[in-house]
């Protein structure tokens, strides 16, 4: 999966996922930066508080996407290391964040090993998961506390990648391909026709 999913917030900020690492080693220790500009001459030419490891999430867990969830952040991670494909049989995490304090305020461990998306839908927290390599993709909405609840299961598809969901008022589309026809598709939840 791709490595630095990156997602502009409400507060102006840039928000960029990262694996710490040491000498050029990686230390498995999954972050969270962000770089915030203004402007002086021109747009962008001024940091104006950028911070490098603003979050620090548990070790061994590194983040899928970062999504708004109202004026917090929700990130998604997973146990594992995403060149190998190794998810080392744990599930995946979502994290909530108010973007100011030293830590995330909670986490909520998901039912499937890799949440590789997440979109935020009039209120409604929505997330992409599934297993890396495997066809099926499981779409949950967040209902509160420490639960997802699941709304769709695509057995043709696998979860999309962070930045190919969207939403056209409360109709989900999301980019994959179809398994039978082994060709590029794009999938939407609240259609007319399903």
């Amino acid at each position: 999966y791709p490595n630095h999913p990156m997602h502009r917030h409400v507060d102006g900020k840039m928000y960029i996922g990262d694996v710490m690492a040491s000498n050029g080693v990686s230390t498995g220790k999954g972050a969270i930066h962000f770089i915030k500009t203004t402007k002086t001459t021109v747009e962008g030419d001024t940091n104006d508080g950028s911070t490098y490891n603003a979050l620090d999430l548990p070790y061994g867990v590194w983040p899928t996407d970062i999504e708004s969830y109202g004026i917090d952040l929700a990130i998604s991670a997973f146990e594992g290391n995403t060149t190998t494909g190794n998810t080392r049989g744990k599930r995946a995490h979502v994290y909530f964040w108010d973007t100011t304090s030293d830590s995330f305020y909670k986490y909520v461990v998901m039912e499937d090993p890799l949440v590789s998306a997440l979109e935020y839908v009039n209120g409604e927290l929505i997330a992409f998961s599934g297993n890396p390599g495997d066809v099926g993709c499981r779409v949950s909405r967040y209902i509160g506390g420490e639960s997802f609840e699941e709304i769709a299961y695509l057995e043709d598809t696998q979860p999309p990648f962070a930045g190919a969901t969207d939403h056209i008022m409360s109709k989900l589309v999301f980019g994959g391909f179809h398994s039978a026809t082994n060709r590029g598709s794009l999938w939407a939840i609240g259609s007319k026709i399903s």
